[in-house]
């Protein structure tokens, strides 16, 4: 691959990646200093400017998000609102669960994909956080963990350590096409059907069209190898 080849590879893969963390930040509960972030502008600017770059149109989210009360106080409720109903618990049974367990056979929370959620996380040489409260399969930490291995991939590549960065994207691939693929769309869907509020329902817009359009690539050696 050429050097030009090389760094726009690296700049995809550094705009996937912000866009994995900020797409783990709209599945995780709604707080006040996110909804400041979302009301002024920032976040789905932020989010917008990585997006784009993969194909990825925004302007249905942008939209959904002004559509949001003015007032924060009243939007971080309507959020948390529509975040319980959809995500944790609602009459006569939650609309989309958040956890890749629910979308096997069984749909036993706990199940077989948390436990390969886990695995990947320790052979990555990261653990549950003590303060966290959720199941390892929850969306959001499904999300965060390919953030943080093309985060790593990054940093690699900025130190020159390509066997390392090699790594990495390897793992991230593997969680893609072994965990996260079998579900999200499936989730992403039922979101999309039951979403009261519009900004939920785009959010799982952007989570689809990114895994569509814009998987995670193989390590490519910049020296001219495949």
């Amino acid at each position: 691959m050429s050097d030009n080849g090389a760094g726009k590879q690296v700049q995809l893969n550094a705009e996937r990646t912000a866009a994995l963390r900020g797409l783990a930040r709209g599945f995780s509960y709604p707080d006040a200093a996110w909804v400041e972030t979302l009301l002024d502008g920032q976040w789905p600017q932020a989010l917008a400017e990585v997006l784009e770059p993969l194909g990825v149109e925004t302007a249905e989210f942008r939209r959904a998000v002004g559509a949001l009360p003015a007032e924060p106080a009243a939007a971080l409720r309507a959020l948390e609102v529509e975040y319980t109903y959809l995500f944790i618990s609602a009459v006569p049974h939650v609309p989309a669960p958040p956890y890749a367990s629910a979308y096997t056979e069984q749909g036993l929370l706990m199940g077989e994909p948390a436990e390969a959620a886990l695995v990947a996380y320790r052979q990555a040489g990261l653990a549950l956080a003590e303060d966290y409260r959720d199941l390892p399969d929850h969306v959001a930490a499904e999300l965060e963990f390919l953030a943080w291995l093309g985060e790593q991939a990054l940093a690699a590549q900025e130190a020159g350590d390509e066997e390392l960065a090699g790594t990495r994207l390897a793992q991230q691939q593997a969680f893609l096409e072994q965990q996260l693929q079998l579900w999200l769309p499936r989730f992403c869907r039922r979101v999309i059907e039951a979403a009261r509020l519009p900004f939920y329902r785009e959010l799982a817009r952007l989570a689809t069209a990114l895994l569509a359009v814009a998987p995670t690539p193989h390590h490519v050696d910049s020296s001219g190898g495949n």
